[in-house]
């Protein structure tokens, strides 16, 4: 166990916004700025597993690994100085597992009308778990 691991979680209550993308591509800038990274698949459609699957296939491992996990194990431990965790849409008792394990949350989303609702939908149970002050809730840009 690594005691200055540091835990990020990717999160949105909506699927499509780039939760895996975020998280893989964070891993690899990690990863090639010499970090020792995992990402935490804790998506059940398995999307960061699929990823590491189909790069090793193309002969091009992911330079960090790829780990399923649940509930109950996604704050397992960790040897690596990252964990950097890929989180489901709608499933909130996973994300909130996700938050609870965290020490940056990261809320990810896309311009659209309904992937920001949705991201403020997000917010409640991060400031609920993170206990957010009224006066340190994340500022939501506007168009």
């Amino acid at each position: 166990m690594n005691a200055n691991t540091k835990t990020v979680a990717f999160v949105n209550l909506k699927g499509g916004v780039g939760k895996t993308t975020s998280a893989i591509g964070t891993a690899e800038a990690l990863a090639r700025l010499g970090h020792t990274v995992t990402v935490r698949d804790a998506d059940p459609s398995g999307a960061a597993t699929l990823w590491a699957h189909k790069a090793l296939s193309a002969g091009r491992p992911l330079p960090f690994g790829v780990e399923v996990v649940n509930r109950f194990t996604v704050a397992a431990p960790a040897e690596e100085e990252w964990v950097l965790i890929d989180t489901p849409p709608l499933q909130t008792d996973l994300v909130e597992a996700a938050v609870d394990a965290a020490d940056l949350v990261l809320l990810v989303t896309t311009t659209g009308p309904i992937d920001l609702e949705r991201m403020l939908e997000t917010i409640r149970p991060v400031n609920k778990h993170h206990h957010t002050a009224p006066d340190q809730t994340p500022h939501t840009p506007t168009s």
